[in-house]
């Protein structure tokens, strides 16, 4: 083999071995690229999960909200209640002795 023929057949055999690299190369980008796009697609998915679950609790929180406004309202309405079942239960006492008051002197003379 001449010398031309061996640097020949030296340049053929680092062609294919760079066309080895180049495909080896390209199948590893294409991969990249196959895991990029299903991380790109499962960001999104947990963005959107995570948008619905901010939602979810700014729902709860008006929720809570108007849970503690109705409490507040409904314990002033019992304890405004119990103040006026109070002033009626003084005044019917007040009435009861009143009346047995009246009564007793009634009784007597009968």
């Amino acid at each position: 083999m001449s010398l031309q023929d061996s640097e020949i057949d030296n340049q053929s055999r680092l062609t294919e071995k760079l066309k080895q690299q180049m495909l080896e190369q390209e199948d590893l980008l294409t991969g990249m690229r196959r895991d990029y796009d299903a991380l790109q697609t499962q960001i999104a998915r947990l963005e959107a999960e995570n948008d619905a679950a901010k939602e979810e609790a700014k729902e709860v929180l008006q929720a809570l909200e108007e849970m503690a406004v109705n409490y507040d309202e409904k314990s002033k309405e019992v304890e405004d209640k119990g103040k006026l079942n109070d002033t009626l239960n003084d005044e019917l006492n007040d009435k009861t002795v009143s009346m047995m008051n009246l009564s007793l002197p009634l009784e007597m003379s009968v």
